[in-house]
């Protein structure tokens, strides 16, 4: 009399396969979840960028720019304000200001991605967006600057400092 069914040793086996197929499915599904959210991080950050650009014509209407200010006037995309804040798509902060200083003698505006991982933090700082803006600050301390593109020399440094960083700063004139 020869039982019916499967063995431990199959059931194991079985329940093995199962597990490593959903472990796989797990991190293909988060990475494309990650990506998806880069992607849309940096489509904010053009849309904040040519509303700004849209809204303050004259540089020298640029030092009334911070967060509330971009709030009220209509500059933030609304599926990102969580008031008085502006949100980002990493979990953190958006912060607006004029730029600290006068990029090659003109003022500007910084955009900082506040409380960012390191990965989104060197995907989006090596960005297309990146290249386009005036300079790039990690942490405080600049990446590129301004007249420059990127290149693998400061992509990498970008990439590295992200490993350790807090925020992102895009300085635009």
């Amino acid at each position: 009399n020869k039982e019916k069914g499967f063995t431990l040793v199959e059931l194991v086996l079985i329940v093995g396969i199962i597990a490593l197929m959903t472990i796989g499915i797990y991190i293909k599904y988060r990475s494309i979840s990650n990506n998806a959210k880069i992607q849309q991080q940096t489509q904010d950050l053009y849309a904040l960028s040519n509303k700004i650009n849209g809204a303050y014509q004259s540089s020298a209407s640029l030092a009334t720019l911070n967060t509330t200010t971009a709030i009220a006037g209509g500059l933030v995309p609304t599926e990102l304000i969580n008031s008085p804040n502006i949100i980002n798509r990493c979990g953190g902060t958006l912060t607006l200001a004029p730029s600290p200083a006068p990029i090659a003698g003109l003022s500007g505006y910084s955009i900082t991605i506040n409380n960012i991982t390191p990965r989104f933090c060197g995907s989006i700082g090596t960005s297309k967006y990146a290249n386009e803006v005036d300079e790039v600050w990690v942490s405080g301390v600049s990446r590129k600057t301004t007249g420059t593109s990127l290149t693998n020399a400061n992509m990498t440094a970008i990439i590295t400092a992200c490993n350790t960083a807090t925020n992102i700063e895009f300085r635009n004139r």
